[in-house]
């Protein structure tokens, strides 16, 4: 995901969210979600037939989408019905709609995958143990990208120039704007690259002697 990307890429937003006071209050609030998701997983596992794939994946949408909007709240040091009186419905629908929901989805699936892959583990002959991993795993990360957003919302509120937000929106713009130049460097990187050649033959845009 591009925001993920850019939280830990871009070094100002990732001085601002690994500082030691915002990791310790983010380890906190990560043991919250993750407790409760392992807690409704143990309730609701018969009633509501999460061992179907497709339920669980709705189960860890709701989940996750509930989680990304706590969590924002706590990283923005504000109750929640203030920030929804103040903070824009169009950011708000990202954090839950994108952040919380789709973004859960998505890891639930990463992790049913990697279980399969990795493990051996076939979640349609034994969905208990995977079922509830592709409940804790997204729940915890969808809090913890939650709650660096909305820290770094509250140090934007607070003055602190933030250089572009990590949910695309300076990419898009650049794209919408002026494509041909987003196209030149994706064809500049992908012309930097290696072609399968034969041995010794120099890469397209270096040397011989780069090659060796």
């Amino acid at each position: 995901m591009l925001h993920r990307l850019a939280l830990r890429v871009i070094p100002q937003l990732s001085a601002a969210v690994t500082e030691r006071d915002v990791r310790k209050r983010k380890r906190l609030v990560m043991l919250v979600p993750g407790f409760i998701a392992f807690l409704l997983y143990r309730l609701l596992k018969d009633s509501l037939a999460l061992e179907d794939p497709f339920v669980l994946l709705a189960f860890s949408g709701v989940i996750s989408t509930l989680t990304a909007l706590w969590a924002y709240g706590m990283g923005r040091k504000e109750a929640f019905g203030r920030i929804v009186k103040n903070d824009s419905f169009k950011r708000l629908v990202w954090v839950a709609g994108w952040i919380g929901c789709a973004y859960g989805i998505q890891l639930s699936l990463l992790v049913l995958a990697m279980l399969a892959l990795f493990v051996d583990y076939n979640f349609l002959l034994h969905p208990e143990g995977p079922a509830m991993m592709a409940l804790i795993i997204p729940t915890t990360a969808v809090t913890r990208d939650a709650f660096e957003i909305g820290h770094l919302i509250r140090l934007e509120s607070e003055g602190t120039r933030i250089v572009t937000f990590p949910n695309g929106q300076p990419f898009r713009e650049l794209l919408q704007r002026d494509p041909i130049h987003v196209l030149q460097w994706v064809g500049g990187g992908l012309h930097q690259q290696c072609p399968p050649t034969d041995r010794g033959t120099p890469c397209p845009g270096r040397s011989a002697g780069q090659t060796a």
